[in-house]
């Protein structure tokens, strides 16, 4: 019934009324041609019983003609809109991903929220091995933040090639345009289709991550400033110890964005739905 209600409520005003003033016609038309057929009216007026036949049958063919057929042609519109938006989705999705993927070495894309999230991990280990080596600089402390940030490195090793086809900066353009184009061209349209776009947090969580990227951070391996660090330890060892806070600091963004970025890219595969 709900149905039938929404229908009736998006017909335009030019085909209700002219069902209103249509259908009660035909059926005092059909109403009379039928009485007259009982009491032999029309057995010597042939014409005349074609032509109101032909009458009624325009009085109800007006109102499907516009009402039904109105409504057949507007529902294979809309089915149309929603296979075009869909597999604009589907390709947009398609486009994040291969985005994504473009620094990324092909052994963990499979499995890239992960290995990113390992990667993340242990830079946050490394972090914190920094500061307690900052409280206390002695050869525990410093062996403590070399393993640290030795696993941080060969994370990163597994995540990224050491010779890859984009550069960062470039690499973070190309997830961010490819972003745009389905969040400002794509996203509208699944809203106003009533489709499934992304949960508000989701959405939420991928603009800021983008908003990170744009302020295009690095991904850097600081192994060679820890062997700074001890040979200089005795020495001026605030150089190396700024080039380590900064390298972790600015990984550390990076890949809770690109984690983030991941993730949604997983959940990019249900909209349109």
């Amino acid at each position: 019934m709900n149905r039938v209600t929404r229908f009736w409520s998006e017909t335009a005003p030019s085909a209700k009324w002219a069902t209103y003033i249509c259908l009660p016609f035909g059926v005092t038309m059909a109403a009379f041609g039928v009485y007259g057929d009982t009491v032999g009216w029309w057995n010597d007026f042939g014409f005349l019983t074609n032509l109101l036949s032909s009458m009624t049958s325009v009085l109800f063919g007006i109102p499907t003609a516009l009402v039904v057929l109105g409504w057949l042609s507007t529902h294979q519109a809309e089915t149309q809109a929603r296979l075009s938006v869909r597999r604009r989705s589907r390709k947009g999705a398609a486009r994040v991903r291969d985005a994504l993927y473009l620094r990324v070495a092909e052994d963990v894309r499979s499995n890239l929220p992960s290995a990113l999230e390992r990667a993340s991990d242990a830079n946050d280990q490394a972090r914190r091995a920094l500061q307690r080596y900052s409280q206390r600089s002695d050869s525990e402390a410093y062996e403590v933040l070399r393993e640290a940030v030795a696993a941080r490195d060969i994370a990163l090793t597994e995540l990224f090639p050491a010779e890859p086809a984009y550069r960062e900066a470039e690499w973070f353009n190309e997830i961010i345009l490819s972003w745009r184009s389905l969040d400002e061209d794509v996203r509208p349209r699944l809203e106003e289709l009533d489709l499934q776009w992304l949960s508000n947090r989701q959405y939420s969580d991928m603009r800021k991550a983008i908003q990170a990227l744009e302020k295009s951070p690095s991904i850097r391996r600081v192994e060679q400033h820890v062997l700074e660090l001890r040979s200089q330890r005795n020495r001026a060892a605030g150089s190396p110890r700024r080039l380590l806070d900064s390298g972790i600091d600015s990984s550390r963004e990076t890949l809770h964005a690109l984690l983030t970025v991941s993730r949604v890219a997983v959940a990019l595969e249900d909209i349109g739905a």
